[in-house]
């Protein structure tokens, strides 16, 4: 107990304790003060301008609306003594994650999204696509990365995030759209044919490098408006190749085929008896005759 005799006093021992918060949060300040007498008065100035918040004896709670760094002091005075005791108190901002990034991407191909982080790090945020939510600790950067491999069409977004410090808020969403939209490019080269080699024009002889932003080009398929020549067609001729990718999208290109007429004909002919002095006709039966052949 404190005694008093005259205008002498016992000087107080003004001391509080406190512990960092997170904006919003109301922080304890735990009065630890010592030789304090039953009639002291407490004056508790939490944001150093030198303004009494609180004249409260005794701990007291308090919530900052704006993070910083605060000084706060408690003046205890006691007849013609006192004594201030002051502690900076620090209020720690809320992490914000912000989701962005949808893309287009094609069947079995993965997207990135961008989740731009505020507070102290590290952090831990939980994203979900809708159905399972997925928590990512010990994130050390902003910007981070996130990667997805979705099965078809998926809208994502952040559940969660907290940092060193606090819990904050989320905000942002992404979608990934699980198509492909882009047509094969179809290329073809000219070729030359010889009819000696067989008279069959593969797609392999006329594509020339034909690919696709999706489909793998063992998955391309690959034909041909013609695919046989005879003597007949000896010459210039135009193809088409036409290449198709996994999602049906189309494209073409044309080729010109040379066709070369190597192989000797086959000349025959028929002749029906016919009576002397009437006419014979003569049937041509010959094959393997290019159109410029001479007959004689």
């Amino acid at each position: 107990m404190v005694k008093l005799s005259g205008n002498v006093c016992n000087t107080p021992a003004a001391s509080f304790t406190s512990s960092p918060v997170c904006v919003g949060t109301a922080i304890a300040f735990l009065d630890a003060s010592t030789e304090v007498a039953a009639d002291a008065s407490y004056a508790w100035d939490i944001d150093n301008d030198g303004t009494v918040e609180y004249t409260t004896a005794g701990s007291i709670t308090h919530t900052y609306s704006e993070a910083d760094t605060y000084t706060a002091s408690l003046t205890i005075t006691q007849g013609a003594c006192s004594d201030t005791y002051t502690q900076q108190v620090t209020v720690h901002a809320a992490p914000t994650a912000t989701l962005s990034g949808g893309q287009t991407v094609c069947p079995g191909g993965s997207a990135e999204f961008s989740i731009a982080l505020t507070g102290t790090g590290p952090w831990s945020i939980t994203y979900t696509d809708g159905t399972t939510p997925v928590t990512i600790n010990d994130i050390t950067a902003s910007p981070h990365t996130l990667q997805v491999t979705p099965g078809s069409t998926t809208t994502y977004s952040l559940e969660s995030v907290s940092d060193a410090n606090c819990s904050g808020t989320v905000s942002g969403g992404a979608t990934v759209t699980v198509e492909d939209t882009t047509p094969p490019v179809a290329v073809g080269q000219n070729v030359t044919l010889h009819l000696s080699e067989g008279g069959n024009l593969t797609t392999a002889a006329v594509n020339n490098g034909s690919s696709d932003n999706c489909t793998a080009p063992e998955a391309l398929v690959l034909s041909l408006d013609k695919t046989t020549f005879t003597c007949s067609d000896t010459g210039d001729n135009t193809v088409v190749l036409t290449l198709e990718d996994a999602a049906g999208l189309i494209h073409t290109a044309q080729a010109t085929v040379t066709v070369v007429n190597d192989i000797a004909p086959v000349v025959a002919f028929t002749a029906p008896p016919a009576c002397e002095g009437a006419a014979t006709v003569f049937t041509d039966m010959s094959t393997d005759v290019a159109t410029d052949a001479t007959y004689a």
